[in-house]
């Protein structure tokens, strides 16, 4: 069949190869005025495996130009041209930097070419686990978002992204958290010269997260109401005020004295201090240990699950819960002060 003036064209390669077809348009015309000749210049829109994805690919083109040559770009450099324009923006840009090796598999590969099987199988493959791959998912979100707005990518193929799944089981690195005993939270007590037991303490008594601390400036902290508010979070229910129980109030004078505060300071702690301090007080917990350890305690305390969920952030999925009153703080701050 042939195809209309200016529509552009499609052809087979020679040789054995594994995408032999090219589509191909028109963008203009060579002219060599000395030998007075002239011939067609083209542009590839890409190379496929059959004729019919090849036609496909052109018919797509002719329905709704876009600029051939972006759409040449391969994954790493879509990420080289978003890295430097999102790194001052994006909080904790050192947590996107480590997803993306993730995908270090599809670098060189056209973006525009790019499924959503070849993603999920760097995902799979990985050997991550889902926080991890999570945080993967939001910089394919960010990385798609911005191959779709400069024309690298279609909004159909970013769309696709959104049905990415980051809860493979059987991961290898997959561990349960578990809860600081009575016997290592009475050992934290014990070493209150040590950095790293008053910032578990604190994070044990409050059910923060270890962001949400570092965050958290002077100015949050109310030591005459005993309170911290959490004005940054993932989530609405996030932001919230956080009781502090008497018996950590006066950890946190000597948390500030201690604690690094830069950009950086969340990776710092994370990958450096804590592992190294907890490894100084002889256990083997992570951060988020000390929130899970708080919202255990508190259960067995017969603390109820509307105040858990107010002192933690956590968004309830109880219909009813959804709809109850605000929880004052003396009531949460009756509930950590149970806490042994």
């Amino acid at each position: 069949m042939r195809l209309p003036n200016n529509y552009g064209s499609v052809y087979k390669l020679s040789g054995n190869r594994r995408r032999p077809w090219a589509a191909r348009i028109k963008v203009g015309d060579n002219v060599d005025y000395e030998r007075m000749k002239a011939w067609a210049k083209y542009k590839y829109l890409g190379f496929y495996a059959t004729k019919a994805e090849a036609l496909e690919a052109l018919a797509m083109y002719n329905g709704a130009p876009y600029d051939v040559d972006r759409r040449q770009m391969t994954l790493q450099q879509v990420y080289d041209e978003w890295k430097p324009e999102h790194e001052a923006k994006v909080k904790r840009f050192q947590n996107y930097g480590s997803a993306w090796k993730i995908l270090e598999p599809l670098y060189t590969r056209r973006m525009a070419d790019i499924k959503l099987k070849d993603v999920q199988n760097a995902f799979d493959n990985s050997g991550k686990n889902s926080p991890q791959l999570l945080i993967a998912k939001a910089l394919v979100g960010l990385l798609w978002d911005y191959g779709a707005i400069h024309e690298v990518v279609t909004k159909e193929r970013r769309d696709l992204m959104t049905y990415l799944d980051t809860s493979k089981p059987g991961n290898p690195n997959k561990r349960e958290r578990k809860i600081f005993t009575r016997e290592e939270i009475n050992v934290l007590w014990q070493r209150q010269n040590h950095p790293i037991a008053v910032m578990a303490l604190i994070l044990i008594y409050t059910g923060m997260r270890i962001s949400e601390l570092l965050d958290a400036t002077k100015d949050d902290f109310d030591l005459v109401q005993q309170s911290v508010q959490i004005r940054s979070a993932k989530t609405k229910a996030g932001i919230r005020t956080v009781p502090i129980a008497d018996k950590i109030l006066p950890l946190i004078p000597t948390w500030f004295e201690t604690r690094r505060t830069n950009d950086n300071a969340y990776h710092y702690y994370i990958t450096r201090v804590w592992p190294k301090g907890m490894e100084d007080l002889g256990m083997n917990h992570r951060s988020h240990d000390c929130r899970h350890t708080c919202t255990t305690l508190l259960t067995e305390l017969g603390v109820s699950s509307e105040i858990r969920h107010a002192i933690l952030g956590h968004s309830s999925r109880d219909v009813e819960e959804k709809v109850y009153t605000h929880i004052q703080l003396d009531t949460m701050l009756a509930a950590v002060n149970k806490i042994p």
